[in-house]
């Protein structure tokens, strides 16, 4: 079987023990050679003698180091006992310095190798908490990272679930508002081709259909407004204008005779940065249901407007009877209406402000009136 070329192979682990032993070697070598110095160098020659209790220094820091203060105070145990022998045996009355200092320099041996052996333990000690640290920390590391691919995981399968639930809303409430106008139309071209019935019957469920058809058509063609992928309506308008000629377009048959329609407090030089058609079918939609609210008398629509740094305000407010409480949070999500509309203008709506980075918010409704408040940014 082909091995993969970018496997990688695994360090090799050195054997603590086999270590220990090579050390331990090196050590029984260096104190032998030493040793030998010693007993062949002449008596009569002190400062070869001092040399060499100077160098036996080494071999003894060295066992600390490796093998704690254990081993250095071993090391300098039997490194003493063997140069007592000889200091008593070679050295006795040549060596220019008492046999007691001598004596205290094995001391010294012994004091070195403790505490260099002591120094030594602590670093490894600390070494082990930090490896034993490093350890924890990259378990940690480990462990998080499996939490944070499993919770991306989980929040993109949530996002799928949302598009797929909004997808399902979407097409159940289209379904609802084709199937309507098309249940009209269906019933009133079997009466129209039925041959029993009169002339003035033909007459009044011809106008069923094409009002029915017309509705079908309204609900198709909101729906591809609502669907259309979005372009930031470029251009601008005066306030005030547009707000007028939505007044007047209201005022006919699509509103009501006697509601007031107020924009006095909207200057009439503010500009905003958004295409007049746009909008108007921004004001249009909301002033619709705003009429849809009112009662038949003492209505009344208020639009204003405050200039900011660099965005204006407007609200606009009725005196109706307000929004339903159980579709407030929902009421720029399609299809959601308490009228007998096709529940997409809001969300038409909300997507034109959106495009040109404004915000739309319902900012009271209650039986005393609703308003809602824009952000849309100065010309």
């Amino acid at each position: 079987m082909a091995h993969d070329s970018h496997t990688l192979e695994r360090p090799a682990v050195l054997d603590p023990g086999a270590s220990n032993v090579r050390n331990a070697i090196v050590l029984v070598v260096i104190l032998a050679a030493l040793s030998v110095a010693h007993f062949v160098s002449p008596p009569h020659h002190p400062w070869i003698h001092d040399f060499l209790f100077k160098v036996t220094y080494v071999p003894i820091v060295l066992a600390a180091l490796w093998f704690g203060w254990r081993g250095g105070l071993v090391t300098a145990a039997i490194t003493g006992a063997v140069y007592i022998i000889h200091i008593r045996m070679q050295l006795a009355g040549h060596h220019e310095h008492s046999q007691v200092g001598l004596i205290l320099e094995l001391v010294l041996y012994v004091f070195i190798g403790v505490m260099v052996g002591w120094l030594s333990d602590r670093q490894r000690q600390a070494q082990a908490r930090i490896a034993a640290a490093n350890a924890e920390l990259q378990e940690s590391l480990a462990s998080l990272r499996e939490k944070t691919e499993a919770l991306l995981a989980a929040e993109e399968s949530l996002r799928r679930a949302d598009r797929l639930r909004a997808a399902g809303e979407i097409a159940t409430g289209l379904a609802h508002e084709v199937r309507n106008p098309l249940g009209g139309i269906v019933g009133a071209a079997e009466i129209i081709t039925n041959p029993k019935t009169d002339a003035k019957d033909r007459e009044e469920f011809a106008d069923v259909l094409g009002h029915e058809v017309k509705r079908l058509d309204r609900v198709i063609g909101d729906f591809l407004d609502f669907a259309r992928p979005g372009k930031t309506p470029e251009g601008e308008c005066t306030l005030r204008d547009e707000l007028d000629f939505v007044a007047s377009l209201t005022a006919g048959p699509r509103g009501k005779q006697d509601a007031e329609f107020k924009c006095d407090d909207v200057a009439n030089d503010l500009r905003i940065g958004m295409s007049a058609d746009a909008f108007r079918q921004v004001a249009l939609n909301l002033t619709l249901n705003a009429l849809a609210a009112l009662s038949e008398q003492n209505g009344t629509i208020t639009w204003s407007a405050k200039r900011q740094d660099h965005t204006v305000e407007i609200r606009i407010r009725d005196n109706g009877s307000g929004i339903d409480a159980s579709v407030r949070n929902r009421l720029f999500e399609p299809f959601v209406t308490t009228t007998k509309g096709t529940g997409l203008g809001l969300a038409i709506v909300s997507r034109l402000v959106n495009d040109v980075g404004g915000t739309i918010t319902l900012v009271e409704s209650s039986e005393t009136g609703t308003t809602f408040e824009l952000t849309l940014p100065l010309a």
